[in-house]
C-alpha cells in the first residue's frame, strides 16, 4: 500500500520593508498546484500595520495561516528559528518549505517537491532556484547533485527560497544559527550535508525565482559589513572542515565577488 504525502509547511521570513514584495511571495504560495497545509509568516521587526494587513488579508483567508514576530536574535535566521520552534511545539511532522519574502515559487513547485521526495523518503529535496538580478536572469542550471565541500567553498544553489526538508531534519541541526548576519543558506547546507545517510531527492527543474536588487540589498552589495562579518563568522565555524585547497577557494572567492579579505 502506497504511503501517504507528508504534509507541507510554507514558512516564510518577512522584514515589512516593502509590502508588494511579500505580496508577491504570497500570490505565489495561493496558486500553487500542491497547496501547503499550513503557511506560517514570521515577522522580523514588527507587524504589519492594519493597512498591511489588508492587503494580505485574502491570502492569509484562504490558507491556514499562522502569524507570528520574530522572538530570538534580529534577522532571517531568528525569524526562521522563530516558525520551526513554533512547528516543532505544535507537534508538526513534515517538510518545511522556506520563502523568502522577496522571492516567487513556480505553481508547480510543491507539487514537483513533493514528487521528488518518494513520498517523504527524502530528508530534503533541492529544486532549481534561477536568478534574476536587477530584472534580468542570470545563467544557471537546477542541482542534481551535492556535497559539503561545494558549500564550504562557495553556494552552487541552495538558497533560502528552494529549502524543502523535513523539519525533523531541520531541528537535528538546530535549525539556522541565531544572528548570522549572511551566509545562513551556506551554514545551513554544510551542518545538514554532514548528517550521516542523508537522503536527498532532486525536482530536475527551476520551479523557483530568487530576486536580487543590487542597488536595495546591502547583502548583496561587495565589500558590506553584514557579507564581511557573515563570512568571516562562517569561517570560524567551519573553517576547521576546510582543506588547504578549500581555504585557498574560499578565500579567492569571498575577494572576487565581495572584496572581502579573508585573513
Amino acid at each position: 500500500m502506497a504511503s501517504q504525502p507528508l504534509p507541507i509547511a510554507t514558512l516564510i521570513a518577512s522584514k515589512p520593508k516593502s509590502p508588494e514584495l511579500l505580496l508577491r511571495a504570497l500570490a505565489s504560495v495561493s496558486v500553487q498546484d500542491r497547496r501547503s497545509d499550513l503557511l506560517v509568516v514570521v515577522f522580523d521587526r514588527r507587524l504589519p500595520c492594519p493597512s498591511e494587513f489588508e492587503l494580505m488579508a485574502d491570502t492569509f483567508l484562504r490558507s491556514r495561516a499562522v502569524i507570528l514576530l520574530n522572538q530570538r536574535a534580529p534577522g532571517a535566521a531568528g525569524a526562521w528559528n522563530t516558525g520551526l520552534i513554533w512547528l516543532q511545539q505544535s507537534a508538526f511532522s513534515g517538510y518545511v518549505a522556506l520563502l523568502d519574502d522577496d522571492d516567487e515559487w513556480d505553481p508547480d513547485h510543491l507539487w514537483e517537491c513533493e514528487r521528488a521526495s518518494g513520498q517523504g523518503a527524502a530528508d530534503v529535496v533541492l529544486s532549481g532556484l534561477r536568478l534574476i538580478k536587477d530584472g534580468v536572469e542570470q545563467p544557471r542550471f537546477p542541482l542534481s547533485a551535492v556535497n559539503r565541500e561545494d558549500f564550504l567553498v562557495g553556494n552552487p544553489g541552495w538558497q533560502g527560497s528552494n529549502t524543502f526538508v523535513k523539519l525533523e531534519t531541520m531541528m537535528r541541526v538546530g535549525g539556522f544559527t541565531d544572528g548570522m548576519p549572511s551566509t545562513n543558506d551556506r551554514d545551513l547546507a554544510v551542518r545538514i550535508l554532514s548528517l550521516p545517510e542523508l537522503r536527498i531527492g532532486f525536482t530536475h527543474r527551476m520551479t523557483a525565482t530568487w530576486h536580487i536588487d543590487s542597488q536595495a540589498d546591502s547583502l548583496s552589495r561587495p565589500g558590506s559589513a553584514a557579507k564581511r562579518d557573515g563570512l568571516f563568522q562562517f569561517l570560524s565555524m567551519h573553517g576547521h572542515l576546510m582543506t588547504p585547497e578549500i581555504m585557498v577557494r574560499f578565500r579567492t572567492r569571498a575577494m572576487e565577488l565581495f572584496r572581502v579579505e579573508v585573513p
